[in-house]
C-alpha cells in the first residue's frame, strides 16, 4: 500500500489494530483476556497497567493506553 493510499484510508477513518491489540496476542489467550479487561476497566489507573507491562518486558506509554480507552486510538475493536 503507497502513501495516498494509506492517507486515504485514515481520512476515510479505516479501522486497523493498534499496538495494544498486538500486546494482548503476544500475551496469548488467558492473560491477553485480561489485558483486555484491565483496559475497560476505568478503575484501574493507566500507569498501573504500564508498570506491570514494563514488568514484563513490554513497554509501552500511558498515552496509547489513554488513547485507547477514549476510542481514539486506531483500534478495529471499536
Amino acid at each position: 500500500m503507497g502513501i495516498l493510499n494509506e492517507i486515504e484510508a485514515e481520512a476515510a477513518g479505516t479501522k486497523r489494530p493498534c499496538k495494544l491489540h498486538y500486546i494482548c496476542e503476544q500475551l496469548g489467550d488467558e492473560d491477553g483476556v485480561e489485558l483486555r479487561q484491565a483496559l475497560m476497566n476505568d478503575n484501574i489507573p493507566f500507569l498501573a497497567i504500564v508498570r506491570v507491562l514494563k514488568a514484563r518486558g513490554i513497554n509501552v506509554a500511558d498515552v496509547t493506553i489513554r488513547r485507547h480507552r477514549m476510542k481514539a486510538c486506531h483500534c478495529e475493536s471499536w
